[in-house]
């Protein structure tokens, strides 16, 4: 490896940006012909594009076909190199880094692959990727890797609903993105915090609890930060989270003032709903859309609640996105 690819991989922050669709989905098109003819250069020069692994794992594909391609490729590589069957985390560290390193991988693609897993509800692969991610701190020169591992971790517990776990570790991967100036990571990490603190019984941990008001305001400030950063498909989940708080705000709040809150509520939420379509991010789409169902429950108005409850059921059927809220 010449000394250019050496710092560029040694200084190199995580990648957040995508593609628009239309290249995204010529990227798949081109790793999957690249995949079935067994172009080992095409292949590399793929997944050697930090913004286009982002694009794939943001995008999923329908039936999550991106997230296959993805996987299918790496292992590929992999196997060609070390060996039918040997799978990436069954090789020495130093000799798979080694690897990627030479054909200019980041070392980001174990994040996504870690991403794919999440997304599949892969617990074994899930943890196996990010627990080989955080052990191998001291060798990756991608230090925000690591921090994004440790979100990714949180990310996990939050979804299967163990919110201790959840907010021990956005706590660590705060202190990590913070040490390693990974500025996306570190709103990340206040966004599981706040989500998680929210899901406190309030009568367990009076320290930990977020009120719904508190929660909507952290959100907020989030969206404005990713939205800076160029990370508007987080951006828009963030507004749907503080859709969320401010819904649970309006159903405590007194009939006279309530009307106001679920008005500011149901904009922030169309407001993400938007910014999903215009990314084409469907995670973000399908959360935007059942929140505005629940949103016109509260305000009577049941055809409106029937036209985003069907849309959230379709878009979630054609991406197979699953989720635990």
């Amino acid at each position: 490896m010449n000394n250019k690819q050496k710092t560029d991989l040694s200084i190199s922050k995580l990648v957040w940006e995508i593609y628009d669709l239309k290249k995204t989905v010529f990227g798949a098109q081109k790793l999957a012909e690249a995949l079935e003819e067994k172009n080992d250069r095409k292949i590399t020069k793929i997944l050697g594009d930090a913004k286009m692994l982002r694009s794939f794992i943001v995008r999923r594909g329908e039936k999550n076909d991106y997230f296959d391609i993805l996987k299918r490729s790496f292992e590929y590589l992999i196997e060609k190199r070390f060996g039918t069957n040997m799978g990436p985390l069954n090789i020495p560290e130093k000799e798979l880094l080694e690897y990627i390193h030479a054909l200019n991988i980041p070392e980001q693609i174990f994040n996504e692959l870690a991403h794919v897993a999440f997304h599949r509800r892969n617990e074994k692969d899930f943890f196996r990727l990010t627990d080989w991610i955080i052990r191998n701190e001291d060798i990756l020169e991608n230090k925000g890797v690591v921090a994004r591992a440790m979100h990714d971790r949180a990310s996990w517990w939050g979804a299967h609903q163990d919110v201790k776990k959840a907010i021990e570790d956005n706590k660590l991967a705060l202190e990590l993105s913070n040490k390693y100036g990974e500025v996306v990571v570190v709103a990340k990490a206040k966004f599981g915090l706040s989500h998680n603190k929210g899901k406190v019984k309030e009568e367990a941990s009076s320290r930990e609890y977020l009120r719904p008001s508190a929660q909507a305001n952290d959100f907020i400030a989030l969206a404005a930060v990713l939205e800076k950063q160029g990370v508007y498909y987080d951006a828009a989940r963030a507004k749907t989270e503080a859709a969320k708080a401010l819904l649970k705000l309006a159903k405590r709040q007194e009939e006279k003032i309530r009307a106001e809150t679920l008005l500011s509520a149901k904009n922030l939420a169309l407001e993400s709903l938007k910014s999903a379509k215009d990314h084409y991010y469907p995670n973000a789409e399908v959360q935007a859309r059942e929140i505005l169902a629940k949103i016109y429950v509260v305000l009577e108005e049941p055809r409106k609640e029937k036209s985003y409850q069907k849309g959230a059921e379709e878009t979630r059927e054609k991406f197979l996105y699953r989720t635990k809220d």
